[in-house]
C-alpha cells in the first residue's frame, strides 16, 4: 500500500486471534449450538461502537452469520456468533489503532 504509515501499537492491547478466541470461549453463552456472546456483554468488553457495528452485519435478513437471538417470554437476547464476535474485535482493534495514531500526532510524534 502506498502512503501507509508504520505505527506502533497502542497502550490498550490489540486482541490477536488467540486472545479473541479465548475471550469468546470465556464469555460464550449457550443459546443454541454453538451459542454466542450477548450483545450487551460485547458492548461492555469492546465498546458500543464495536458491538453496534457487528450487530448490524446481518442487515435486513435478520439473524444468521454474525448474530442470533433467543427469547424467553417477552425478553429477546441478541448475541454475536463467533463470526460476529471476530468482526467486533476487528472493529475495536482498528479504533484502538486509530486513536493511538491520533494521540501521537497530537503530541507531535
Amino acid at each position: 500500500m502506498s502512503g501507509a504509515r508504520v505505527i506502533k501499537f497502542p497502550a490498550k492491547p490489540i486482541l490477536n486471534l488467540k486472545r479473541a478466541r479465548e475471550l469468546f470461549e470465556e464469555e460464550r453463552t449457550i443459546f443454541s449450538n454453538p451459542g454466542g456472546v450477548p450483545l450487551v456483554r460485547v458492548a461492555e468488553l469492546l465498546g458500543d461502537k464495536s458491538a453496534g457495528y457487528a450487530g448490524r452485519l446481518d442487515g435486513k435478513k435478520g439473524y444468521g452469520t454474525y448474530t442470533g437471538m433467543f427469547g424467553v417470554g417477552d425478553y429477546q437476547c441478541e448475541y454475536l456468533t463467533w463470526e460476529g464476535f471476530l468482526q467486533a474485535v476487528t472493529f475495536a482493534n482498528v479504533l484502538r489503532i486509530a486513536k493511538s495514531v491520533s494521540d501521537k500526532e497530537a503530541q507531535g510524534q
